[in-house]
């Protein structure tokens, strides 16, 4: 069995948003054009 690891790297960033403070994790990995992908945990984020 081979194993192989993938470069994927998990951060935080802490935005100030008016007067909120949000902790949003956000992954990278490659180094082509980014790509943001949104979880809406079910909801339809239309």
């Amino acid at each position: 069995m081979k194993a192989t690891i993938d470069n994927v790297i998990g951060r935080y960033v802490q935005l100030e948003l008016n007067e909120d403070s949000v902790r949003i994790y956000y992954e990278e990995s490659g180094k082509d054009t980014p790509l943001l992908c949104l979880h809406t945990a079910g909801a339809d984020g239309r």
